[in-house]
This record gives C-alpha cells, structure tokens and sequence, in this order.
C-alpha cells in the first residue's frame, strides 16, 4: 500500500528556500564575475589561512554546478520513499509518520547543502580566507540534523497508543 504523502507547510519552506539559495548561487556569480580576478584561491593550508593554491575563476563555474545536481538529485529522492535508508522498519502502521518526517530530515539537509556551497563561493569571490568557525557550525548543523532527525524517526515509527 503506497498512499501519496503531501508536502507538509515546513517541508514546502523549507524546499522554497532551497531554490532560492539555488538561484542566489548562480546570481551571485554572474553579477560578480567582471569583478573576479584570472586567479583564484582553489586550496588553503589546514588552518584555512595560508593559500596554497589558484585556479581559473571558470572553476568557480563548478559550484552552481555540482549545487545544482545536488539539488535535483535530492528532489528526485524525495519522490521515491522506497529508496531512502530508514533505520526502522517501515510498516503500514507507521508509513507515512515515517515518511512525514524523514521528508523533513531531506529538505533540511538539501536547505543546508545549498547554504554550504553558497558560503564556499562566496569565501572564494571576495578572496577572503573561509570562516572555518561558519563551516564547523555547519557541519555541525548536518550532524545535529541526523541526528536529531534519526531520533524522531524512531520515535514516530512506534505505534501509537489511542489511550495515552
């Protein structure tokens, strides 16, 4: 049995939000690109400060790119509950609760994707050394997401008890 689950307000956001980091990404490349010297920063040393290493700014081309597969990837998967990894067993009882929140978990995560490839670019277009303290929050963010998501999955999986 495969009811359709609709997108709930919060995972509707959150997808607008997406696109709109999506589309940010690829504006803010396009309006800046006059302004990007030949050379860009590529590598920095283990400490984020020391460059050591540039490239083309066309590589700078492969961020809205490889975003942008991300994105449609992750879209796709959304559509196909059959194909994600869920760390309880699924059944007709608990499907869509299941489904509900493991929807959410994906759209936070693409939301968060979006936003790392967005400071990445942005760290490169001013030339200025990455905010590691930004991308530890961030991963930070990924982490707390699963695993604060993997915890309500698993509580929504167990069957509701009408008299509590």
């Amino acid at each position: 049995m495969e009811d359709k689950i609709n997108f709930t307000k919060f995972q509707k956001r959150t997808e607008l939000l997406s696109v709109i980091a999506l589309c940010f990404l690829f504006m803010y490349i396009v309006s800046n690109w006059s302004s990007i010297p030949a050379r860009i920063p590529s590598h920095y040393d283990m400490n984020g400060v020391m460059i050591t290493n540039r490239s083309s700014k066309s590589s700078l081309l492969l961020l809205p790119v490889i975003s942008l597969a991300i994105y449609v990837l992750l879209t796709v998967v959304l559509f196909f509950p059959k194909t994600w990894n869920i760390p309880v067993k699924v059944t007709d009882e608990n499907r869509a609760r299941v489904y509900v929140v493991t929807r959410s978990m994906l759209c936070v995560l693409k939301l968060l994707t979006m936003l790392l490839f967005i400071s990445i670019t942005v760290s490169l277009v001013k030339m200025r050394e990455p905010w590691i303290s930004f991308f530890i929050i961030l991963f930070g963010g990924f982490f707390g997401v699963l695993g604060g998501f993997t915890v309500k999955i698993i509580k929504t999986s167990k069957p509701v008890d009408i008299l509590d």
